[in-house]
């Protein structure tokens, strides 16, 4: 089993129930910014001087890590055989607890890395805590979102 494969799986699925448009595009974009966001809290951790990179270069690593996502998973539709795939095996596994957690985590270490205080933290990822339970709630569980059976 592909990790990365199935983590992109996971969030598209969790995606697909609210974004009727373009889910595979929006879980390219969303797993591209957690993945920055590990970066930039790598570097930061390690004293990398930033100012080296500059806005400019953040906003470079970001459109090649999306331009990467994009040739994984986008490009020939190949996140249509991926989700085939995952929902065919019907896999519970420790992964499904780690998908869940680690955009939380990612928000919570880059802000405690930055030194944030812990009001702005826990406002922060208690409103995506609830953006998530909405999104359950309401979302459309039984949508497949068109994918060709």
């Amino acid at each position: 089993m592909n990790i990365y494969n199935y983590m992109y799986y996971k969030m598209y699925k969790s995606i697909s129930r609210v974004n009727k448009i373009m889910p595979e595009f929006s879980t390219g974009v969303w797993l591209s910014t957690l993945i920055m966001i590990n970066i930039l809290s790598i570097l930061i951790l390690f004293k990398f001087p930033l100012e080296t990179i500059g806005l400019n270069g953040v906003y470079l690593g970001i459109t090649i890590i999306m331009l990467l996502n994009y040739k994984i998973f986008i490009y020939k539709e190949k996140f249509k055989t991926i989700v085939k795939e995952f929902d065919k095996e019907n896999i519970k596994t420790y992964f499904d607890y780690f998908i869940i957690i680690y955009p939380y985590l990612s928000f919570f270490l880059l802000f405690k890395i930055l030194e944030i205080d812990n009001t702005t933290i826990f406002i922060t990822v208690g409103i995506l805590i609830l953006i998530d339970i909405i999104a359950r709630l309401f979302g459309d569980s039984d949508n497949e979102n068109k994918i060709d059976k």
